[in-house]
């Protein structure tokens, strides 16, 4: 059964400022043929969740839906995150560290932050 297709009141402005990104970024979004019109459309469009819905499966295919659900998925997190006093921190690494850690991080398969907690913990725990 196909998941139901909805744009939550709460969720209006991950979706607005996901699709303005999209355009601002990807040429064939949403298709290479259509995207002036769905831009226009999309400009002139009452930002509501009804009328956002309606833009999206009008010009959306079921890949571009997917990424959709996927930055709302991502927007909600950060802000749970956010006002449960888990919000992310941004470092700056060399490319080099990048590189080890990516490759660190692949190999045990976990994220990036994972594989530093993991890590780091072990660390702390020993030099305690």
């Amino acid at each position: 059964m196909a998941r139901r297709k909805e744009i939550l009141p709460d969720d209006v402005t991950a979706v607005v400022a996901y699709i303005d990104r999209r355009f601002g970024t990807d040429l064939a979004f949403p298709s290479k043929e259509s995207q002036v019109d769905a831009n226009h459309s999309f400009a002139h469009l009452d930002k509501t969740p009804e009328k956002i819905l309606a833009w999206c499966e009008n010009w959306l295919s079921n890949d571009q839906w997917h990424q959709l659900r996927n930055a709302v998925r991502a927007s909600r997190k950060r802000r749970r995150d956010r006002y449960q006093d888990r919000s992310p921190v941004t470092i700056t690494l060399s490319r080099r560290a990048w590189e080890y850690l990516s490759l660190l991080a692949r190999r045990d398969d976990l994220t990036l932050s994972e594989y530093l907690e993991r890590t780091l913990a072990e660390a702390y725990r020993k030099a305690r």
